[in-house]
């Protein structure tokens, strides 16, 4: 009996010991952490099945399904007009070396644009790559002789809205509208920026498009810059200096009479007796005649207005559209207040810089620009404290601020129409995954941390300005195609005078209208 007991326990001793080994976490033979490691670095990914890879992708770009597309090992090239700008090529693939530039200066926007393409390709196993072409004329003539080119390895293309709006009148490109379902885009989302699209649009037809993939959208927005120590100087001394700018602003105050009492106040002859753009004066506002334009378009008032059917009609003769100018060229042809640089210098005249060269010198209170001016080395340098505003309102009773952009370098992208049907879901898959990711990332650092953190340090005012002119952008058709050369139409009549604005639209009316039409119908045809 005894020895019957021993064994017993023995054999129970045996049970419970394969057990224990059973429910540990000893490895497996010939399955070490060693090997663990190895596996991890040869395959970053574990292997997945259909519906976990998918689960995978939509949680990186929610809602797009690439179950059905062989997107893996696929090439994707954008080519970018190369004009010297800032982010013109670098938007596409972060850092960009040009040939003999061996220098890389650091900079958290293009490492995140280069991280979204990262992700891109370790998630589809898409490569995304840049072609940068310099020069306006030559890309465009670059793009129609690659029309019959078999050999063209790139699926789209980017550049400065005025150069590339007539390729979509000559059928050098597609229509967003009119892809149908092959389409991956959700031009409705925000990070295609939908109000934009919407004033681009003709007809229901959309050849170009922009968003979160681009900066040079943003980068190409106008807005207003004024002197924050002229500004100390002379508030609280009268009612034009009642209230601080941004406080306007917030009170819907900020409005073309009130900013052109601010110049009267501002603008003091110092020295001879007479203002000159190159001594101590001080100027109400520096700028360009183009600024005449962009200060008109703060009323909200496009050069054309949008029928039922999505066709733009020209405007400039109508009541609110001439009350706009008159407001605003009363203020810029003061010559004692406004310096322009068409006032004593051709408008390409190098030497005309010294104009603008006032605002960053601290002599003047007011001047327009881009949003690429915070950005560029002038404003960076500049030893004065600035900030930042919205294109006045036409009056108090303007519903909304609108800050308009520069029509020669506004950033949009176009599909080529050589593309094939086929193409298109690997095109614009692609392209809404850039967009998307741009929109989570990019976007946060080049608008959140570059803009509003960096240039406007210490000034959350500032920052909170930003927002109402990226909400209130306004796109201009009639300039990005400039109909009958309409974007020089307030310039000339700075120059004529305000006495002739309905003479003169009367005899340009006629010829925009005509070369407008002819759009259209071409556009049409395109379609057909």
């Amino acid at each position: 009996m005894k020895l019957k007991t021993i064994c017993l326990l023995l054999v129970l001793i045996m049970v419970v010991s394969l057990v224990a080994v059973s429910c540990g976490k000893e490895p497996e033979p010939g399955n070490t952490s060693a090997d663990n490691t190895s596996a991890t670095q040869e395959n970053s990914k574990p292997a997945e099945t259909e519906s976990s890879a998918e689960e995978t992708s939509q949680a990186l770009v929610p809602g797009l399904d690439p179950s059905g597309l062989n997107l893996n090992g696929k090439t994707f090239k954008i080519l970018a007009m190369n004009n010297n700008q800032l982010y013109q090529v670098e938007q596409i693939i972060g850092y960009y070396r040009p040939e003999g530039n061996e220098e890389l200066e650091d900079d958290p926007v293009k490492t995140e644009i280069q991280n979204r393409n990262n992700k891109i390709f370790d998630e589809y196993g898409i490569t995304i790559e840049v072609e940068a072409f310099g020069g306006y004329d030559t890309f465009v003539t670059k793009i129609k002789n690659d029309f019959m080119d078999p050999d063209v390895d790139y699926q789209a293309f980017c550049g400065g809205a005025n150069f590339l709006a007539p390729l979509t009148i000559e059928g050098y490109t597609l229509d967003f509208y009119g892809m149908g379902d092959d389409s991956y885009l959700r031009l409705d989302e925000e990070w295609w920026d939908p109000v934009t699209q919407g004033q681009m649009s003709i007809g229901g037809h959309l050849f170009m498009i922009n968003g979160d993939l681009l900066l040079t959208d943003d980068e190409n927005t106008k807005c207003m810059f004024f002197n924050k120590d002229i500004v100390e100087n002379h508030f609280g001394q009268s009612d034009a200096f009642a209230k601080h700018p941004y406080q306007l602003v917030r009170d819907n105050e900020w409005t073309l009479d009130i900013m052109y009492e601010m110049m009267k106040e501002a603008a003091v002859d110092n020295d001879n007796g007479k203002m000159d753009y190159n001594g101590e004066d001080i100027w109400g506002l520096v700028g360009v005649s183009f600024d005449t334009y962009m200060l008109v378009m703060g009323s909200g008032l496009a050069q054309v207005k949008k029928d039922k059917d999505d066709l733009p009609v020209f405007a400039m003769r109508d009541e609110a559209n001439k009350n706009a100018f008159f407001k605003v060229n009363e203020m810029v042809a003061d010559k004692d207040r406004t310096l322009f640089v068409e006032d004593y210098f051709r408008w390409d005249d190098a030497e005309g810089k010294v104009v603008t060269e006032q605002f960053f010198n601290g002599k003047a209170l007011f001047m327009t620009g881009s949003i690429a001016t915070i950005n560029g080395d002038k404003l960076r340098n500049a030893d004065i404290h600035y900030g930042i505003l919205p294109m006045p309102k036409y009056n108090k009773e303007q519903e909304n601020y609108s800050s308009t952009v520069n029509p020669y370098h506004f950033g949009i992208l176009c599909i080529p129409a050589w593309v094939t049907q086929d193409q298109i879901p690997e095109i614009t898959f692609t392209l809404e995954a850039m967009a998307y990711l741009s929109r989570q990332d990019v976007t946060r650092e080049y608008y959140d941390k570059t803009l509003k953190l960096k240039r406007f340090q210490d000034d959350d005012d500032s920052s909170e300005i930003l927002d109402v002119i990226f909400r209130n952008r306004l796109v201009d058709i009639s300039v990005i195609f400039n109909w009958a050369d309409c974007i020089q139409y307030y310039n000339i009549l700075r120059k004529q005078g305000s006495d002739s604005i309905e003479s003169f639209l009367q005899g340009k009316e006629g010829q925009f209208n005509s070369e407008m039409e002819n759009t259209i119908n071409n556009l049409n045809q395109i379609n057909e």
